[in-house]
Order: C-alpha cells, then structure tokens, then sequence
C-alpha cells in the first residue's frame, strides 16, 4: 500500500492448514484526501502597475497533500467600476488591460485532484499614470536673432509634449522676447491628465547686433 498515494489497494490474506488446504480473503483499502489545498500570493498586493506596460502575475503558491506544490497564475480577473450611488462593482473581464487606468483584482483557485477546493486568494491591482510627459523644442536653442529697431523680429517655434497615457498634452509657454540687445529665456512646462509634471525646458534666445 502507497500511502501518499490516492487509491484502492487491496490486501490479501492466504492460510492454509496441515492438509495443504488454503484459503483467502481479500480485505479492500482506499486511501482518500479530504484535505483542501492551501493557497498563499506570491508578491505584493496592492500591486502597482504603469498604464500601457506588462502585466507580470507574480503568481500564488499552492501546497497539497497529494498534489504537492506549485505556482499557478491567475484564474479570474475583475475590474471595479463605480455604480450609479458610487459603489464599487465587480465586473468579470478576461484579463488586466493595462491600457485602461483603474482598480483591478485577480483571484487565484485551485481545487486538487481528489476534488477539494482550496479557499482562494485575491490580489489588488492598481494602473496607473505616473509617468512625466516629455517636452521637445521645436526650433533652434539657443535661438540667435537678428536686432532689428523698433521690433525683433521673434518667431516662436514652439514646443511639443508626448506623454505615454494622453495623446495632447498642452505646452504652457511663458517669457518675452524685448527690443532689445541682450538674452531672453522661454520657459515651457506641461502636465498630463494624471497630474505628472514634466521637467522644464528653457529656450534661450539671444538678440544681437550683426551691423
């Protein structure tokens, strides 16, 4: 009999007398697993996850008793949405869509060989935004141009923010360009939808006299 493993094994009994008369019985052992296995999650939760990048299931740990133990990815996956008095609501998706900024959930379950369902686990994951947009200067920096009385002739070439979640981003741009001989500078500065704040850049415009 192979105790650790599920089954039916049968023992036989064989006795026989002084004539060389035998005789049998069979007695019929089962071994059976009644325990449910145990999950635990591997990894943080909450997890914290940037938009539009992999999601990499840590994964949780399964321990059995006949099974034995192993790792298994998620097996449901949920993502919170807000119902008309503000409650959050389970709705059932078919995976993380780390495109979409929010509250998401993967359970975790597994129910062994023998039928018994272990109690399953769940891990909080949260998309989000938290990366800076980026600003590229159009143009020339330095910017050198020419002085010309009563006016310098100061085209603003502009500026252009990317950002991985918003597709526009607004540039604020703030400084002036006077009549004057000397250097200027042009500041630009953005923030996405998210609130990230993008490093300044500055533009550094220089009026000179060429005569």
């Amino acid at each position: 009999i192979i105790m650790d493993e599920v089954g039916k094994y049968e023992v036989i009994y064989t006795a026989n007398d002084a004539e060389g008369n035998e005789s049998k019985a069979i007695r019929v052992v089962e071994i059976i697993d009644n325990v449910s296995p145990i999950l635990s999650l591997i990894g943080p939760s909450p997890m914290n996850v940037e938009v539009n990048t992999k999601f990499n299931d840590p994964g949780a740990n399964v321990y059995d008793n006949a099974d034995g133990e192993f790792i298994i990815e998620g097996t449901s996956f949920y993502r919170l949405v807000e119902d008309e008095k503000g409650i959050k609501q389970r709705e059932e998706i078919d995976r993380i869509d780390t495109s979409i900024i929010g509250e998401y959930i993967v359970r975790y379950d597994y129910t062994d060989a023998s039928l018994n369902p272990g109690r399953g686990v769940e891990r909080t994951v949260y998309v989000d935004d938290t990366t800076k947009p980026v600003i590229k200067l159009n143009g020339l920096n330095p910017y050198v141009i020419r002085y010309a009385y009563p006016n310098v002739n100061y085209e603003e070439p502009g500026a252009v923010a990317t950002d991985n979640y918003d597709e526009f981003v607004e540039v604020v741009i703030t400084g002036e360009v006077r009549s004057e001989l000397g250097t200027y500078y042009i500041t630009y500065n953005a923030v996405d939808s998210r609130g990230n704040v993008a490093n300044t850049v500055i533009r550094e415009v220089v009026v000179v006299d060429l005569d």
